[in-house]
């Protein structure tokens, strides 16, 4: 049986993914030329292993993003979690339902 704060960790893993997504939209994600990724690799290797995720561009448009290694999913739950809470320290003014709302701002339900 699964204990409570696993059965959380689940929902906010599922969560994570959907914001992943929006913010997957290279709205985070710092874009990188083909010939620039390619002569400092291993500094950019670095950088994802720590967390970043980057867009290589090829003539200004994007032809790749290089990504960590996914995570058992709760590890990534935890560490989603901590990003939002960084994050959301440097937000001020703007509410958690502020910041949903906006999301859906405009669609049908």
């Amino acid at each position: 049986m699964l204990q409570p704060e696993s059965l959380a960790l689940d929902r906010l893993a599922e969560c994570l993914r959907l914001v992943e997504s929006i913010w997957s939209k290279d709205l985070v994600m710092e874009s990188i030329g083909a010939y620039e990724a390619k002569t400092h690799l291993p500094r950019l290797l670095d950088r994802v292993a720590h967390g970043e995720s980057l867009t290589i561009t090829r003539h200004g448009q994007p032809v790749a993003r290089l990504v960590p290694m996914e995570k058992d999913s709760q590890d990534r739950a935890r560490s989603a979690a901590h990003r939002i809470r960084e994050r959301r320290s440097r937000l001020t003014g703007v509410s958690v339902a502020e910041l949903i709302d906006s999301i859906h701002e405009g669609h049908r339900f």
